[in-house]
């Protein structure tokens, strides 16, 4: 892992969008759908700055080029990439990092501007809503990429939910000296934060019992139990250094890998029963990996390349990165672009302030056994939650006071959407609710209000 000195932390916010097909919403796009989607983005762009992106997709058992998957381009002398996730209904994008969230806001504005001219040109609308309100989890609505072939072939049907599901994650810098104690205080502010930005509550056009959808699919991951410890959410203890990471790592089962095979880049996967990776260590670095397309078995070497690509499979809601940054993963996407920068910069003001923030978690003797039901409790009911006996919304306070003593002043500003979901108790979760409530749906989406449903759930570039 890269870990850089300590000084001034750049945040890189990573974003899923949630896009639905205007003539069929009750399905995923199609991959010609998409296709047009990224020919109409690339268009837009400076024809010295595009370049169209055609991954190997699997079609009918065989690799093929013939769909554009996403699209790089300049700005501002950064190259940008956006792309598909796993899912059809999952446009992703990041912006480059950097230690000022106004510059931020700035290319993750004129990056989301692009993406919402396009969707709307191809048909498509792009909704601030953590989940696809209406398709059906299903298997055909993961894009046939090789790694999702993969991960779909050791994971099972319970991967299927992350075929409509969206969110809004972030990078902070994180240097040899503060990465634990950061992914701590991440962890720490992990159930207030989910109660507080809890938005995905409607799947298959209904209110669900949960405030957030997008939990209950990573915690349905952790796989058949054999070997596994917290493969998701927030892990049994307290991080006490980057070592101590690796350890938690390396005690879970490798999933997927990439190799050059005579065929060119592939994806391998171990299987099911594959021992954890430090157990692959001890036993001479050595595992047998299984090839796509029925091309049998592999033989491989362990090396970093493949300690990072099972960094990438181990899904806490905070984890390091092997660039050195800690990401923050527990949030869906936001309805705005606001909402996303409150997240960002709740992230970057207790990175900053990480001393303070992990001595105010011990003094309240929030523990990680609490801060795991409160999660749990988050996910189920939002902001009826509580850490022990502290309601979850006064713990989401408190830390918010924390990260704003580390911001700039002029900085401060973007934890304002934050602030008001803490005070006032209210989540996009709670809006979606009350809006249904208010059209008079009894919870239920259907033809006669998906119309006035979409326009109201459009993504915001508002602040």
């Amino acid at each position: 892992m890269a870990f850089l000195r300590e000084g001034a932390k750049k945040l890189g916010p990573e974003i899923e969008l949630t896009i639905l097909d205007c003539k069929n919403p009750w399905n995923v796009p199609t991959l010609h759908t998409i296709d047009s989607f990224f020919k109409t983005l690339t268009r837009m762009q400076r024809p010295s700055d595009a370049v169209p992106l055609h991954e190997e997709l699997v079609i009918d058992g065989k690799p093929t080029k013939k769909y554009l998957t996403g699209v790089t381009f300049k700005l501002e002398g950064h190259e940008v990439l956006v792309n598909t996730d796993l899912s059809r209904c999952t446009i992703e994008t990041s912006v480059p990092p950097s230690t000022s969230l106004e510059e931020n806001e700035k290319h993750l504005g004129l990056i989301l501007r692009s993406i919402s001219e396009a969707a709307s040109e191809s048909g498509l609308a792009v909704l601030g809503l953590g989940a696809h309100p209406l398709a059906m989890p299903m298997r055909s609505n993961i894009m046939p990429k090789p790694r999702y072939l993969a991960l779909t072939g050791v994971s099972g049907k319970e991967v299927l939910g992350m075929s409509i599901i969206s969110a809004t994650q972030h990078h902070v810098d994180a240097s040899l000296s503060d990465a634990a104690r950061i992914i701590n205080v991440l962890n720490g502010a992990t159930p207030a934060m989910i109660a507080a930005t809890a938005n995905s509550t409607i799947i298959e056009g209904r209110v669900i019992r949960e405030m957030e959808f997008r939990g209950t699919v990573w915690d349905s991951l952790v796989g058949d139990g054999k070997y596994e410890l917290t493969r998701t959410g927030i892990p049994k203890r307290r991080l006490i250094d980057v070592d101590d990471w690796l350890r938690y790592l390396t005690q879970h089962r490798p999933v997927i890998t990439k190799r050059r095979m005579p065929e060119g880049d592939e994806c391998l996967f171990f299987g099911k029963d594959s021992p954890p990776f430090i157990e692959l260590l001890r036993a001479g670095g050595r595992a047998t990996t299984e090839r796509l397309y029925g091309l049998g078995k592999a033989e491989i070497e362990l090396g970093i390349n493949d300690l990072n690509a099972l960094g990438g499979h181990v899904w806490p809601d905070v984890r390091l990165t092997g660039k050195g940054t800690a990401e923050f993963r527990p949030c869906a996407l936001q309805p705005s672009l606001g909402s996303i920068m409150a997240i960002g910069a709740m992230v970057k003001g207790l990175a900053n302030n990480s001393a303070e923030a992990d001595a105010y978690i011990m003094k309240r003797g929030i523990t990680p056994e609490l801060l795991i039901c409160a999660r749990r409790d988050a996910i189920r009911r939002g902001f009826g939650a509580s850490i022990g006996a502290i309601p979850i919304a006064e713990v989401g306070i408190e830390m918010l006071g924390l990260a704003k003593r580390g911001l700039p002043d002029c900085e401060k500003r973007y934890l304002e959407p934050l602030r008001r979901n803490f005070i006032y108790e209210m989540n996009p979760a709670i809006r979606t609710r009350q809006w249904l409530r208010n059209a008079g749906c009894n919870g239920i989406l259907d033809r006669s209000t998906l119309g006035r449903f979409i326009e109201a759930h459009r993504f915001s570039l508002a602040n």
